[in-house]
């Protein structure tokens, strides 16, 4: 039985083992595509749209990338960062075919909340005034908000289930066969996942929120009324940093889920100094 807490324990140890590797990657294909990001979407003015859109579509690549390659990285102590990246870069076709198939699922698990709206009362002509509280008038909201709580009760049951998508498509060279895969190393976690993401959600919650009130502030009195689109993108850029951090977490954990799913062997965590991460 895979606990959990020995998962954690080997987390703490990656992170302290890998960190300036794991670091190296995460600022290269997260935060700086982040902060670029932001910064052509909210702090530029007169951006083409068609820019923004190439912008955010490099930043993808970049993300699932550099989400590939910390995966490899974490997943087996003799992994370095350039061989890290080599396999996180064979790894991106196949992991962008499973992602597009995985946005039509989720887009048609949708479809039908979006047509009982529709068949609902919704005034379509009322939304397109901008006029979202009388569009909403008449509506019979039971059946829409029935339909939406089971999705999104099996969105979360599938997030849970495909928890290892990406340490299995790393790891097993698979591309379709991963989902099942994932499914498979997941057996009898589902509960104790959910409950990991549920945890790690709400702390993640309360460190956006408190990077933006304490640095948005602080930018915003520093630079004055005059430069507020600055400020923003100064915000959005320490804020980058932060949820990169967590990203680098969740990716370290759901590696180390994988090998504790894989080979569920309990053994105390090594000293960091003398492990094999060190």
């Amino acid at each position: 039985m895979v606990r959990m807490s020995a998962v954690w324990d080997r987390t703490v140890e990656v992170l302290n083992g890998r960190a300036g590797i794991l670091a190296a990657i995460a600022l290269l294909t997260i935060a700086i595509p982040s902060i670029i990001q932001s910064a052509v979407g909210g702090g530029m003015q007169a951006v083409p749209s068609l820019a923004g859109g190439i912008v955010g579509l490099v930043a993808f690549g970049l993300t699932l990338w550099g989400t590939l390659a910390m995966t490899a990285v974490a997943s087996d102590p003799a992994t370095g960062r350039a061989q890290g990246l080599r396999i996180g870069a064979r790894a991106l076709p196949r992991t962008l075919a499973v992602m597009l198939v995985l946005g039509i699922a989720l887009v048609l698990l949708w479809v039908p909340a979006i047509a009982l709206l529709m068949g609902s009362g919704y005034d379509l002509a009322a939304a397109q005034r901008g006029d979202q509280v009388g569009a909403m008038a008449n509506v019979r909201a039971g059946p829409v908000v029935l339909y939406s709580l089971v999705a999104t009760a099996v969105m979360i049951w599938l997030f849970a289930r495909l928890v290892l998508i990406y340490p299995v498509l790393v790891n097993e060279g698979l591309m379709f066969g991963a989902l099942r895969r994932s499914f498979a190393l997941t057996r009898g976690l589902t509960a104790r996942i959910v409950g990991v993401v549920i945890l790690f959600l709400v702390v993640l919650v309360v460190a956006v929120l408190a990077t933006q009130g304490v640095f948005g502030t602080a930018f915003r009195l520093l630079l004055g009324a005059e430069q507020q689109k600055l400020a923003l993108v100064m915000t959005a850029a320490v804020l980058a940093v932060v949820t990169t951090g967590f990203s680098v977490l969740q990716i370290v954990f759901a590696a180390q889920l994988y090998v504790a799913t894989r080979a569920p062997v309990e053994v105390e965590p090594a000293p960091v100094r003398s492990g094999p991460w060190a």
